[in-house]
């Protein structure tokens, strides 16, 4: 008795402990294989929407256009840049700005200067 309880415990533990390595459809997280523009797009996207929603950019850019996407060489990997234009912002300095993205889809960045 105390054998299968000890088997039926180690058995748990180690379904429990493996468990978290298995990631369904649609997770979170970064992904081994290059992402395309359009996944680019999207994450930068996306980003756009959390700069808004906690305060750092204004509301008008969620309406702003997509200026450019494209890949650049920064250090010794290559990224994503995607470009949003928002004519509302009276600052010129300020209308233009930048989401990087490496290619496993991560936000690595954004800023003004595109650099």
């Amino acid at each position: 008795m105390k054998k299968f309880i000890k088997t039926v415990v180690i058995t748990a533990v180690l379904a429990c402990g493996v468990n978290p390595l298995y990631a369904g459809a649609g997770h979170e997280g970064h992904s081994h294989a290059e992402v395309t523009k359009v996944v680019a797009k999207e994450k930068a996207t996306k980003r756009i929407e959390k700069l808004v929603n906690v305060g750092k950019i204004d509301k008008s850019w969620l309406k702003a256009s997509v200026l450019n996407i494209e890949k650049k060489k920064f250090k010794n990997s290559m990224e994503w840049v995607t470009s949003f234009q928002n004519k509302k912002i009276e600052d010129s300095t300020k209308q233009i700005i930048y989401i990087f993205v490496n290619m496993h889809g991560g936000i690595t960045g954004a800023n003004y200067s595109g650099k």
